[in-house]
């Protein structure tokens, strides 16, 4: 009795822990790519990710979903504030070319000259301002 209670309540431990890691929620404003054994789901096997939108979605239990912001982040300089957006279509090197992507792109903007940044800004779409405030509007980061 004791044998079939501990194997019964062994299996339903079992299938709860495979039925919660089948499962991932992504929050609004945020998009989930999968990775299986390391490597991203693409549609073409190259570079173009499979993402998932906002919501709870299904995955085997060996996948990790990444989960990423596709939110304004700002970047404070010394009297510039940018604000960028990592593009869909760059979301491959955003997320595997990368270990600190908002560290990258100050570090990046702070090893320009200050004369080039604001050509850099307009060229780009990306708002900045003096103030230290930012602006409304903009686009998103591709270079």
């Amino acid at each position: 009795m004791f044998l079939a209670g501990f194997a019964i309540g062994l299996a339903a431990f079992v299938v709860v822990a495979v039925a919660l890691r089948s499962t991932f929620h992504v929050a609004a404003g945020h998009c989930a790519v999968l990775v299986t054994f390391g490597r991203a789901r693409t549609r073409d096997g190259a570079r173009d990710l499979v993402v998932h939108g906002p919501g709870r979605h299904l995955k085997l239990p060996w996948q990790r979903a990444i989960s990423v912001s596709m939110k304004e982040e700002r970047v404070a300089l010394d009297s510039v504030v940018v604000r960028y957006a990592p593009a869909r279509s760059r979301l491959y090197d955003h997320l595997f070319g990368l270990a600190r992507p908002s560290l990258h792109v100050r570090e990046l903007l702070l090893g320009l000259d200050r004369d080039d940044v604001p050509e850099l800004l307009d060229r780009y779409g990306v708002i900045g301002d003096n103030d230290g405030m930012g602006t409304e509007g903009g686009g998103a980061w591709e270079p």
